[in-house]
């Protein structure tokens, strides 16, 4: 392992990402509704995750 990559790993072991801490609330979350709810509508508690992609749809005919 290279000196910097072990070093950088160091420096961030302790900082929780943004993925890290989101998973962590979608944890708490489901553990407080006791695992009773499914992903619609864990996602649904947290919109920043539940962006829809939108679908083009197509004039043309065939």
């Amino acid at each position: 392992m290279a000196r910097s990559t072990y070093y950088r790993w160091r420096k961030q072991r302790g900082i929780l990402s943004n993925k890290d801490s989101r998973d962590q609330a979608i944890g708490e979350a489901c553990a407080a509704h006791k695992y009773r709810y499914g992903y619609r509508k864990i996602a649904t508690l947290f919109p920043e995750i539940a962006k829809k992609k939108k679908t083009l749809k197509s004039d043309a005919k065939i």
